[in-house]
């Protein structure tokens, strides 16, 4: 549950009319293009290791970039050959960012323009749940254009037919990932609250200080981890 947030595993029929050779070359040239470095390469496998900050402006942030470790081989299975592949990708961090940020506007919009009943008025007297479910419904929708548009770039280089179960993982993840954030921009008014104070700090002023702006980003990603930790993402 939730590996396509760190890897992308499978396999696919090759044609008989493909040599091993030419399906080799083939990812070589694809691997080439995205700047990526082979590492090992035999006459049935090959395996191409690029950490993404060994290039933060270049290469490494084309299409393949959510993959910066991987290896493809062959294996014949009775009477059909496929490629096999698992590439790891460090996108999680992305992915969290991504999430907390639409749960945390999309609540602040949805919480201001609709209004209603408050969610914690003794903690945080502006949340509401309209705030709350609009977060977490945001952070679902964003989690589906996030998952598909990944699928999109993975598809010019692997015929990917995983969809469905990408779409229910990242739901999953969403909801998770949102409530999360809000539980932890919670904590942090609670905290404000308790310690008799309006603003986090003075970094940011305006904003409420530092903390206001990742109060939901750190716990998030401290539940990813938590998840990577368990083996539950592997």
């Amino acid at each position: 549950m939730f590996e396509f947030i760190w890897h992308l595993r499978g396999s696919i029929r090759l044609d008989s009319a493909q040599t091993d050779d030419a399906v080799l070359m083939r990812l070589d040239q694809l691997l080439a293009r995205q700047r990526k470095t082979v590492v090992e390469r035999d006459t049935a496998s090959l395996a191409f290791d690029n950490p993404l900050w060994r290039d933060l402006a270049g290469g490494n942030w084309q299409a393949m970039a959510i993959y910066d470790r991987g290896r493809f081989w062959i294996e014949r299975h009775l009477e059909e050959r496929r490629l096999h592949y698992d590439l790891r990708s460090l996108h999680g961090m992305v992915w969290c960012l991504f999430l907390t940020s639409i749960a945390c506007f999309i609540g602040l919009l949805a919480g201001g323009l609709v209004g209603g009943a408050k969610f914690a008025p003794a903690i945080s007297p502006n949340k509401t749940w309209a705030g709350v479910f609009g977060g977490i419904g945001s952070a679902i929708v964003g989690s589906q254009f996030y998952s598909f548009t990944i699928i999109g770039l993975t598809s010019s280089i692997i015929p990917f037919n995983g969809s469905s179960r990408w779409s229910l993982e990242a739901a999953g993840t969403a909801i998770l990932i949102s409530a999360t954030a809000i539980a932890g921009d919670l904590f942090e008014s609670w905290l404000k609250r308790r310690a008799g104070v309006k603003d986090s700090g003075n970094l940011l002023p305006g904003h409420g200080g530092v903390m206001d702006r990742i109060d939901g980003l750190v716990p998030a990603a401290v539940v990813l981890a938590l998840l990577v930790v368990s083996g539950i993402s592997q």
